[in-house]
């Protein structure tokens, strides 16, 4: 049984690792752009905190309850394998390992603040994707200059986690506010479509009942972007109104 020990050992270090990495907040963009020797080095890293941290709860544990959980352990495996002191000790720290994994990822979600939460996202983002982040965490409006010339400025639109959203993805949604066109001879941004006004309707206006503001969500894809920034109407006004 050693070497199936030695394999269920390793096994709950690589699974925690990889739960830890692929989960939490706050390590989860960094380690879904890692590969080859780093990722395998970050999730022995990852499981061998949670490991060491259940053999310390092991050797804190009392004897009572060591007893009970080698009880537990036999009860379940209904005795089809002959489990020495050492197997069950290996079975019962995966086991710990797994769980402290589990409630530490859990926890840190929870618990850790969105400021620093932005702080450690930022921290592996690119450029483009920090400007996306700002424009959440500020809910500003961004401007996308596309391949096309079409000219879209509106929020950038997220679901349950405006963390993880569009970081890493390859198109980016955005709920518009306005729309145009960067002109071919002079590239300045014509606008040419404004939705603010349809907005206003869809809650006093019956024949718009129907409509939802979700139905103008446009979605584009980020490799068609030629720039990005946040845009402010009145500094745009009196910028536009200099030239």
């Amino acid at each position: 049984m050693k070497g199936s020990m030695f394999a269920l050992v390793m096994l709950g270090i690589f699974i925690s690792g990889f739960y830890y990495g692929s989960q939490c907040h706050s390590t989860k963009l960094g380690f879904s752009r890692l590969a080859g020797h780093r990722l395998y080095f970050t999730i022995a890293r990852y499981g061998i905190q949670f490991f060491l941290s259940a053999t310390l709860l092991i050797a804190v544990m009392s004897r009572e309850v060591w007893n009970e959980l080698q009880h537990i352990l036999v009860f379940y495996t209904k005795g089809a394998f002959k489990l020495s002191a050492a197997d069950v000790y290996a079975c019962v720290s995966v086991i710990l390992t797994l769980c402290l994994c589990w409630i530490y990822t859990f926890l840190k979600n929870v618990f850790t603040k969105d400021i620093k939460r932005y702080k450690s996202v930022q921290k592996e983002a690119s450029f483009l994707e920090r400007v996306f982040i700002k424009a959440i965490k500020e809910y500003k409006p961004i401007c996308l200059s596309m391949e096309n010339s079409k000219v879209y400025v509106g929020f950038v639109i997220h679901r349950d986690n405006p963390l993880e959203d569009h970081i890493g993805e390859s198109f980016v949604a955005i709920l518009p506010l306005i729309s145009g066109y960067r002109d071919p001879e002079d590239q300045r941004i014509k606008f040419t479509t404004g939705y603010s006004f349809i907005y206003d309707q869809l809650d006093s206006n019956s024949a718009f009942e129907s409509v939802k503001k979700e139905d103008f969500i446009v979605v584009l894809p980020i490799n068609k972007i030629n720039s990005v920034n946040l845009f402010d109407m009145n500094a745009y006004n009196a910028f536009s109104a200099k030239k």
